[in-house]
């Protein structure tokens, strides 16, 4: 019998399939594939966060997200720092990070938990919150915070769209002024709709952020929105879909590749960490080298 230790964190509201809870669901999962391993239930991110920081300070193999991008961040927060590898299972709508470690799907998930490798990723934090895949101030936010509950299990990925086409004729961009500690220390100041971090080089739906990107090469990737007509905006986007362009084609669009970022607004404006809603405006952005393990399928 294997001696690894494992855990996994289940969000009760997640995806679930053929009428089961999401627990039943995953003890079905587990047990067809004759893995090892508890579940427990997190109601909310900082129960998550703690269950996650207990299992790594107990000396866990790995601890296993289960659920959307919002458990996602929590678990991750609860494992920053340690030897513990994060394993995730995709049971939410967008699903950034397993898109982009090639766990998307539970087939590939669960033989990942079974027989994959370790891999050493930088982390982003904001005002102490740590982020895995993305982060943002201004638009994506507002677009997180208004989408309807229902309509995002009804409609999936989909909801993000019709949410965002409504938010951008009711919206207004924001005056900025950004600290930014990279290559080179510049200072920005103007009307935005966003500024958007990136760890990773594409968001799902294969919707491509900035080709440059890497989680392990110790920078955040910074995509800027200023403000541009909202049918140049619009178009550039979908050329941007269709060829899989970086987003800096854009019209409106700057990338700037930083370490630390100060913004603040006028007025203030709200932030999110992989999606989930956290604050307002003043923030400040860090990039953290090799803070967090994960689990990716075993090289070919």
């Amino acid at each position: 019998m294997s001696s690894l230790r494992r855990l996994v964190i289940c969000n009760p509201q997640a995806r679930a399939c053929r009428g089961q809870s999401a627990t039943e669901y995953l003890w079905a999962l587990l047990r067809a594939r004759r893995l090892t391993g508890e579940v427990e239930q997190a109601t909310g991110w900082e129960q998550a966060r703690r269950l996650a920081a207990a299992a790594a300070e107990a000396g866990y193999d790995q601890v296993v997200a289960a659920g959307g991008d919002g458990t996602v961040n929590a678990v991750a927060n609860g494992l920053a720092g340690s030897e513990t590898a994060l394993g995730v299972l995709p049971l939410g709508t967008g699903n950034v990070l397993a898109y982009n470690l090639g766990v998307a799907r539970l087939p590939q998930a669960l033989a990942t938990l079974e027989g994959g490798r370790r891999l050493t990723l930088d982390l982003g934090r904001v005002n102490g919150r740590y982020f895995v895949a993305v982060a943002g101030v201004g638009f994506d936010a507002e677009v997180a915070s208004h989408l309807d509950p229902v309509r995002k299990r009804q409609m999936g990925r989909m909801a993000f769209l019709v949410e965002g086409l409504a938010r951008r004729h009711r919206a207004k961009p924001h005056l900025f002024r950004l600290e930014m500690q990279g290559e080179t220390e510049e200072v920005l100041e103007g009307e935005f709709w966003s500024a958007f971090f990136s760890n990773f080089s594409a968001h799902t739906w294969n919707l491509p952020l900035t080709r440059q990107a890497d989680p392990a090469d110790g920078w955040l990737d910074l995509i800027l929105f200023r403000d541009a007509p909202t049918w140049e905006f619009f178009f550039g986007l979908s050329n941007a879909l269709l060829w899989y362009r970086d987003l800096k084609r854009v019209p409106g669009v700057s990338v700037h590749r930083v370490q630390a970022v100060r913004i603040v607004t006028t007025p203030p404006w709200i932030w999110e960490a992989d999606g989930d809603v956290c604050g307002q405006t003043p923030v400040e952005v860090e990039v953290c080298p090799r803070a967090l393990q994960v689990l990716v399928p075993a090289a070919t």
